[in-house]
């Protein structure tokens, strides 16, 4: 089977999902924001050092608040990195098989800068693939945010979402573009949302089935 795409925005539960999913079904789970991007700096040719530098530059910026502000220089840092992970996905999508990957919305910051345009590349197969689920609160990108904000207050999470980087993750990623099933998790157990994914697979398998 092709590989099953989770994506959404930070907060909706979507690696939790994601391994339950892959637990079931007996798939190998690729968690975008845990993987180990060693093996792929040689194979992808990236310069090491240079991503290195970039990521402990981004990561001060968000420990000491600078991306309040949301910066210039902050959207460059992450465009940058998801430039990389727009090329391990993709190389995934092209080698894998029977697996779940989890993708967050932020991972398509930079997609209108020409010079890492294997974001957009990422973000136009997805588009055209039958095997994409979208965890999301609701339908509208406002109301959303807001509620994935409250939560994580309500949490008292260690990481809170800044709302300009939420929100505008969630407008670049062009969700109403690529998906073909949603999940609405809003108000929702996590039980409930796995059991409308796990629906939602099971209607996966059977359409790759009938394209054999």
């Amino acid at each position: 089977m092709q590989p099953i795409v989770v994506i959404g925005p930070t907060k909706v539960g979507k690696t939790t999902i994601s391994k339950m999913i892959a637990d079931k079904y007996k798939l190998n789970h690729f968690d975008m924001d845990k993987i180990d991007k060693n093996s792929y700096f040689s194979l992808l040719n990236i310069n090491q050092n240079d991503f290195e530098t970039k990521q402990e530059l981004l990561y001060s910026k968000i420990q000491d608040k600078s991306f309040v502000n949301f910066s210039q220089e902050l959207y460059n840092l992450l465009a940058f990195n998801n430039s990389f992970q727009a090329k391990i996905i993709m190389h995934l999508l092209k080698t894998e098989k029977n697996c779940v990957i989890d993708i967050g919305g932020d991972s398509f910051i930079g997609i209108d800068r020409t010079a890492y345009n294997s974001i957009k590349l990422l973000q136009t197969k997805l588009c055209s693939s039958e095997n994409v689920i979208l965890l999301t609160p609701s339908n509208y990108i406002n109301e959303s945010a807001k509620y994935i904000m409250k939560k994580s207050i309500q949490r008292n999470d260690e990481y809170i979402p800044h709302p300009k980087i939420l929100i505008k993750s969630m407008e670049t990623a062009g969700f109403n573009k690529m998906q073909n099933y949603k999940v609405f998790t809003k108000d929702k157990t996590q039980e409930q949302v796995f059991k409308e994914v796990d629906s939602v697979v099971q209607q996966i398998t059977i359409f790759n089935q009938s394209q054999k």
